[in-house]
């Protein structure tokens, strides 16, 4: 991700501290269909997130989550378990004040997550490529409707994060909230 997020840096380090998670043993959680009945799972889902709260537990605390592609998906699940008071649980194990979330959809599964309506009620910047052929921008769109008010930047590119002038001023506008 520190690649892809290059032409972003500009508008991030002037306010950010950025921190990146890479997968354990350079694995994340992967989608599995099931060819019987058709149903997508994320094999390595569940180490994943320890992995991610180990992190939150030993590096943070942290202002936010920033995810791209498969990391939005990961960061919109972890929206939905974040703590609203601070408070650590086994159902919230996470605390954390805004999302930005790139090229992402909804999780196929896990949705249960996504009925904890007041956990979504956080800032959220959401970039979508209008011709981005990995996720397609309705997806993306539903991704940021499961948030309230959230902020929608679009760009005429595909699965990038794309770092043009409005971009960049959209980010460090948002940030300096």
């Amino acid at each position: 991700m520190k690649r892809q997020m290059r032409l972003l840096y500009p508008a991030l380090e002037p306010t950010c501290e950025l921190v990146f998670i890479s997968g354990k043993d350079k694995k994340w959680w992967m989608p599995w269909q099931n060819e019987n009945d058709n149903v997508i799972t994320y094999v390595g889902w569940d180490e994943s997130l320890e992995y991610i709260i180990d992190t939150f537990n030993k590096q943070g605390p942290f202002d936010g989550v920033m995810g791209y592609s498969q990391g939005a998906i990961a960061a919109s699940l972890l929206a939905g378990m974040r703590s609203l008071n601070g408070k650590l649980t086994k159902e919230n194990p996470i605390s954390f004040d805004f999302a930005i979330l790139i090229s992402g959809h909804p999780s196929h599964s896990r949705k249960e997550v996504y009925n904890r309506r007041e956990s979504f009620k956080l800032p959220t910047l959401h970039i979508i490529g209008r011709t981005d052929p990995v996720v397609h921008i309705d997806s993306s769109l539903a991704l940021a409707r499961i948030f309230y008010n959230p902020i929608i930047l679009q760009h005429d590119g595909g699965h990038i994060i794309a770092g043009t002038q409005e971009i960049k001023d959209q980010v460090s506008a948002f940030l300096e909230r």
